[in-house]
């Protein structure tokens, strides 16, 4: 049986959503490491991309309202996968993280061309590049 609902993984401080934003709302960021104390780094893991706005709750093609929408990016074998968290603010005025359903993630096993990639810095493009086109090989 196939789950398309989102999972808790837990709640933190809502100031940790800062750390996914900027000054601008919901401009896309890279950055090195996992903005969320209770997300573990998965094996693999490369970097994390995407925003947060805490004054501007977002809805969801899926239907969810969330300030924060963060993919993370890790190496699978010979793939490259991402996972999806979203971050809604609590009735407590926390913030709860929510594990995305892959079938929800339209990243899943990334290709060179798909447009995720083109958002990245051109370092971390080179990088997902390079991973991408060694796929099977090396």
């Amino acid at each position: 049986m196939i789950n398309l609902q989102p999972k808790i993984i837990g709640t933190v401080n809502l100031e940790e959503n800062n750390n996914m934003s900027t000054s601008l709302p919901w401009e896309l960021v890279t950055i090195p490491k996992i903005p969320f104390s209770v997300i573990t780094p998965p094996q693999g893991f490369l970097f994390v991309h995407g925003s947060a706005c805490g004054s501007l709750p977002t809805t969801s093609l899926e239907g969810y309202t969330y300030v924060a929408d963060t993919y993370i990016f890790r190496q699978d074998e010979d793939n490259i996968d991402t996972d999806r968290y979203i971050g809604s603010i609590t009735q407590d005025n926390s913030l709860a993280l929510l594990k995305i359903p892959s079938e929800q993630n339209p990243y899943h096993h990334l290709k060179p061309t798909d447009l995720i990639i083109t958002n990245l810095t051109p370092n971390w493009q080179q990088q997902v590049r390079d991973i991408l086109e060694n796929r099977g090989g090396s």
